[in-house]
C-alpha cells in the first residue's frame, strides 16, 4: 500500500524512507477498523494526502506528520507515545494540524453580509496564527484537497458544507501561500472543470495543458513522459494509456467488467475514428495549446463525455493523437462512473465516433471549420 509513496522519495535518502515507513505502520495500526464514509479503510486518506506532499517535495518530517495527522484526534495513541516514537518535531506538526481541525466553520444566516465576511476573515487569521510552522498549513491543505477529491462518498448536506468551507476558508489561505486557485461557485461537472482548465492555462500562455484527475488514481510521475512525447511532434493530445500492455490495467486493480468493456469500446471507437490506439478513455493527458486555442468549447459537453469529444475534435481537425504507458490504481474512494453512468458514457463515445466517421467519409458536416493543420495519420505510439 505504501509502495507508491516510497517511490516518490529519493532512494538515496534511506533514513527518510524508513521514517515515513514507520509513520505509515503506526497510522495503519492506529486506524485499524476505521473506515471512510465510502467504505475504504481510513488509512487510505492520510496516505493519499502524504502522496500529495511527496509530489510537492516536502521534507520527510512533514510527510510523516501527514500520515499521522489524525492519529492523536481519532485513535488511542497519546501525545507522549508519539513523541517517544517520532520526536518533538513530528509531534509538534501533528498537534498543529489537530488544533486546526478543531476549528469549525459554520455559515450563519447573516442579514449583514459584512458581519459574515468578517467572521470568515477572522477564522483565516486564526488559522495562520495557530499554525506556527507553514508545514502545518500545507498538511491541512493536502488533507482538504483529498477530502474534496472524494466528496462523492459523502451525504449531500456534508458535501455542501465541506465545499463551502473550502471555498471561503482554505482557497484564500492557499492563495496567500502563492498557490493559484480557480473557483467554481457551483459544480460545473467534469467537462466544465476541464473547460476551466483550458481557459485558465491558455490565459496564462501555456504551451501544453496537463489533465490529471485529482484522486491519486494516476501517478503524476508519468507526466514528463507525456510531455516529452507531445514535444516530439504536433500531437493535439497525448494519452497516458492504462493498456500498454493490457495487463497493466489489471495489475492496477481495474475490475474485469471495466477491462472488457473498455477494450470493446476502444476497438469500436478506433474503427470509426480511423485511429489505432490501446485506449481513448484515460484521465491522464497532455494537450497541445496551439490546438486547444481552436476548440469550440461552448459546443462541447460539461459532463464526462467531453473527454472523448476532445479526441473526436482532434481527429476532425486533422491533428495527431498519441499515447504512452501510464499505470492507474483502482480503489474504493477513487472517482469512477457507476454502471449506469458508464453505459451512458459509452453510448456517447459511439455517437461521437459515428459523427466523426460521417465527417471523414463526406456524409456529414464538421462541428466547426477545420484548423489549418494538414490531415495526418492519427495512429501514433
Amino acid at each position: 500500500m505504501i509502495e507508491n509513496l516510497l517511490a516518490k522519495i529519493d532512494p538515496s535518502k534511506e533514513n527518510d524512507r524508513k521514517l515515513i515507513a514507520r509513520a505509515f505502520e503506526l497510522a495503519k495500526r492506529a486506524h485499524e477498523g476505521q473506515f471512510r464514509e465510502g467504505g475504504a479503510p481510513y488509512i487510505t486518506h492520510p496516505l493519499a494526502a502524504a502522496e500529495i506532499l511527496a509530489d510537492l517535495k516536502l521534507d520527510s518530517p512533514a510527510i510523516a506528520a501527514c500520515l499521522l495527522h489524525d492519529v492523536l484526534e481519532d485513535t488511542a495513541v497519546t501525545e507522549k507515545q508519539m513523541e517517544k516514537e517520532f520526536g518533538q518535531e513530528i509531534t509538534f506538526l501533528v498537534k498543529g494540524v489537530t488544533k486546526l481541525s478543531n476549528l469549525t466553520y459554520r455559515q450563519q444566516e447573516e442579514s449583514n453580509l459584512k458581519t459574515q465576511n468578517l467572521k470568515v476573515a477572522s477564522l483565516r487569521k486564526m488559522l495562520f496564527a495557530m499554525a506556527e510552522d507553514v508545514r502545518v498549513i500545507l498538511i491541512k491543505l493536502a488533507d482538504r484537497y483529498h477530502n474534496m477529491a472524494t466528496l462523492q462518498t459523502c451525504a449531500p448536506e456534508k458535501r455542501q458544507r465541506i465545499a463551502l468551507e473550502t471555498l471561503e476558508i482554505y482557497a484564500p489561505i492557499a492563495e496567500r501561500l502563492g498557490i493559484q486557485v480557480v473557483r467554481h461557485p457551483v459544480d460545473r461537472g467534469f467537462g466544465g472543470s476541464v473547460k476551466t482548465l483550458f481557459r485558465t492555462a491558455l490565459a496564462a500562455g501555456a504551451d501544453y495543458i496537463v489533465e490529471l484527475h485529482p484522486d491519486n488514481q494516476y501517478d503524476p510521475r508519468f507526466v514528463p513522459a507525456l510531455l516529452e512525447k507531445a514535444r516530439g511532434d504536433d500531437y493535439a493530445i497525448v494519452i497516458g494509456s492504462r493498456f500498454l500492455p493490457p495487463r497493466l490495467a489489471l495489475e492496477g486493480g481495474m475490475p474485469w467488467w471495466k477491462f472488457v468493456s473498455n477494450r470493446v469500446l476502444t476497438f469500436l471507437n478506433g474503427v470509426l475514428l480511423g485511429v489505432r490506439l490501446s485506449e481513448f478513455h484515460s484521465g491522464l493527458r497532455v494537450y497541445n495549446a496551439r490546438w486547444a486555442q481552436q476548440i469550440p468549447l461552448a459546443d462541447l459537453s460539461d459532463d464526462f463525455a467531453l473527454g472523448f469529444q476532445l479526441v473526436g475534435q482532434a481527429v476532425e481537425d486533422g491533428w495527431k493523437v498519441a499515447e504512452v504507458p501510464a499505470s492507474c490504481r483502482y480503489f474504493r474512494e477513487a472517482s469512477s462512473n457507476p454502471l449506469r453512468g458508464s453505459i451512458v458514457y459509452g453510448l456517447g463515445t459511439l455517437s461521437e465516433s459515428l459523427r466523426v466517421f460521417m465527417y471523414r467519409t463526406g456524409l456529414g458536416a464538421a462541428r466547426r471549420v477545420r484548423s489549418s493543420a494538414p490531415p495526418v495519420d492519427q495512429t501514433q505510439r
